[in-house]
Parts: C-alpha cells; structure tokens; sequence
C-alpha cells in the first residue's frame, strides 16, 4: 500500500468543505463526524507504516 492509498478516504470530506465554500451549502454534525473519523482513519494507517518503516529499519543490523 502506497502512502496515497488512504488518502483517497479524504475525497468526500473535502468535497463537502468545497461545496460548503462554493455555494454556502452548512455543514452538518454529521459531515463532520464523517472528517474526523475519515481523518482519524488516514492519520492512522499513515502512521502505522510509518512506525513499521521505523521498526524494519531498526532490525537490519548495520554493515561496516
């Protein structure tokens, strides 16, 4: 999985922040629980690679 991957979670929540701006359309409660669980859920996942880089890298012992 790419670090791109989960973004594409993001697509409906910015697309109702820009239809929000565009046409003064309100965001709902329910919207923005929809971000913050979407965000949460990408936040997540890219940490989770990230930890998972960190800690494969640390295992290779190092040649001199």
């Amino acid at each position: 999985m790419t670090a791109q991957g989960p973004l594409l979670h993001l697509t409906q929540p910015t697309t109702m922040l820009w239809v929000s701006l565009m046409f003064r359309v309100p965001i709902t409660w329910p919207g923005l629980a929809g971000l913050a669980i979407s965000g949460g859920g990408v936040w997540l996942v890219l940490h989770s690679q990230a930890l998972a880089l960190r800690t494969a890298d640390a295992s290779v012992p190092m040649r001199t």
